[in-house]
């Protein structure tokens, strides 16, 4: 049996699987459930059930030039100034994609913040109320 441990890797999940093959054989290995996957958030919850950092704040300073600086940054966009500058549009996660596009030029980067952020604060995934996982 598997003694690894789920872990984040960027703004994904590598969690441990046991594979059983058609004549009984078995093997170890990995599988990586990225931000989009509909399973992510249940993963997402059990890390931080269990105490892990987030390290994806960590990743999106080191992407928006401020490392260092995640909780601040996760602040102002989730509680603080940035706030209300985005949650009130039709189109929230749209809107708060839009303005972290000025500070964080990978697109999926920005995407994958966008998301997590919207979560935070609204406690859905974007698209939810459109048939996706909450």
């Amino acid at each position: 049996m598997t003694t690894a441990l789920p872990r984040r890797e960027g703004d994904a999940i590598r969690i441990p699987v046991v594979v059983t093959g058609e004549h009984g054989e078995r093997g170890e290995g990995s599988a990586v459930i990225a931000a989009d996957d509909p399973d992510f958030a249940a993963w997402d919850a059990h890390l931080k059930a269990q105490g892990e950092p987030d390290m994806a704040k960590s990743a999106r300073a080191v992407a928006t030039g401020h490392e260092g600086d995640a909780e601040r940054l996760h602040h102002y966009w989730t509680a603080g100034e940035g706030l209300a500058k985005w949650t009130k549009s039709p189109h929230p996660w749209t809107a708060l994609y839009h303005h972290l596009l000025k500070h964080i030029k990978n697109e999926a980067e920005a995407k994958a913040t966008a998301a997590a952020w919207y979560h935070d604060v609204f406690h859905t995934w974007p698209g939810a109320h459109h048939g996706g996982h909450k």
